[in-house]
């Protein structure tokens, strides 16, 4: 489960997005993962850490499927047992906050925010259609006081 939780976290990907990726939308040696055109989601190139490339060359090189990942039995994933999948691993671990992969990219998104990126480049990362559901989503973070706080204690 430690590169779904790694993909998920470094690329605010959606679960449908893990779930269907293949080998070729990875390109290991330029460091690169490619999310194909969804429902309400535009494709996009996003970098991926030298720690996951490592993994993810390490996960190819043991496998024979198209699918990136698969279950322990050699079973594509679904949304359904992805959300298994990490439930289980949640309790295996030292994890006590209940969270979900939605929530690994909504803290992506602010704490990109947080950084003070922008909102513009936040929307492409996340492959929103228009900047607009981003703001809707994520604006009222630029607002909030303790952002501001942030903003203040990191400059």
């Amino acid at each position: 489960m430690h590169p779904i939780v790694k993909l998920f976290a470094e690329t605010a990907a959606k679960t449908s997005e893990i779930v269907d990726l293949t080998w070729l939308d990875l390109d290991l040696d330029g460091q690169l993962v490619r999310f194909k055109k969804q429902t309400k989601i535009q494709a996009r190139t996003l970098d991926l850490s030298n720690e996951l490339t490592k993994i993810l060359r390490l996960l190819k090189s043991n496998s024979k499927a198209e699918r990136v990942f698969q279950t322990h039995y050699k079973e594509s994933f679904t949304n359904v047992k992805v959300t298994r999948a990490i439930n289980e691993f949640k309790g295996k671990s030292s994890f006590k906050k209940s969270w979900s992969p939605m929530d690994l990219r909504h803290s992506f998104a602010v704490n990109f925010l947080k950084e003070g990126n922008s909102v513009r480049e936040l929307q492409k990362i996340l492959g929103h259609n228009n900047v607009y559901d981003t703001k809707k989503l994520y604006g009222e973070v630029l607002s909030k006081p303790l952002f501001q706080d942030y903003k203040r204690t990191a400059i």
